[in-house]
């Protein structure tokens, strides 16, 4: 679904709906859930973050000059596309899942600790909040 997702934005717009990771096991307690469920939405910041970084220096390396090879500026621009796309999309799957209620991973972060989720969720927010400067 995460392809799907990725397809759909070079129509114009997303389409995500990649599922959703249920644990149980009664011997779990509320900081090893906590720690698992926080586990997901920051990785998919450290995702953005990548992205982000990604699309950054793709810019960069778009040919100013008129020397320089078409091939050269398109693999730049579709980096750089690439780059903006899965910062962006990763920043919002990072704060859907910060949600805290039912199932999301938020309601076992903020069941565990209120400063980790403070933590993940603010990460979140910066994390979409610079995907969409791009």
């Amino acid at each position: 679904m995460l392809l799907f997702a990725i397809l759909t934005a070079f129509a114009g717009f997303v389409f995500a709906a990649p599922g959703a990771v249920v644990i149980f096991n009664p011997y779990l307690t509320r900081e090893q859930s906590g720690k698992i469920a926080v586990a997901g939405p920051l990785t998919n910041v450290a995702l953005s973050f990548a992205f982000l970084t990604l699309s950054l220096l793709a810019s960069f390396f778009v040919p100013a000059h008129s020397f320089v090879a078409e091939g050269a500026s398109f693999v730049a621009d579709f980096a750089s596309q690439i780059g903006e796309i899965g910062s962006k999309v990763n920043g919002w799957l990072a704060l859907f899942n910060m949600i805290p209620f039912g199932f999301f991973d938020g309601r076992k972060v903020f069941v565990w600790s209120k400063q980790a989720f403070a933590f993940a969720t603010c990460s979140a927010i910066l994390a979409l909040l610079l995907s969409h400067l791009l």
